[in-house]
């Protein structure tokens, strides 16, 4: 979990990613992963009483994907096993072009 930098073509997310796409070299295809029903995020008693707890707990809800470079190139965001926003595909055509995603244990929503 945490910042990630992608150069290659393909990149398999994890809960928790901030990934900064450079598609420079070409386009990259960002495999998200299967979806989790939300209420496995729920923290236990103990982890509710320390920050840092609360805090990892959130960010392991979300990927972000960010396109971090200026070319033509684009990076596709896809889900295999569910749809993100009712689409097969996300495209992040331009530079500085991110999206936030979060799931509902079926499908990945753009937040």
């Amino acid at each position: 979990m945490g910042a990630v930098k992608v150069e290659g073509q393909e990149y398999y997310a994890e809960y928790g990613d901030c990934i900064l796409a450079n598609a420079e070299s070409g386009s990259i295809t960002v495999v998200l992963p299967a979806p989790i029903n939300p209420t496995d995020f729920l923290p236990s008693l103990e982890e509710l009483g320390k920050l840092e707890g609360c805090i990892k707990i959130l960010r392991s809800m979300y990927v972000y994907v960010k396109k971090t470079d200026k070319t033509s190139n684009k990076v596709i965001i896809v889900a295999p096993q569910s749809k993100i926003a009712g689409e097969e595909r996300i495209v992040l055509k331009k530079q500085f072009e991110g999206v936030w995603l979060t799931t509902d244990g079926e499908n990945w929503h753009i937040m």
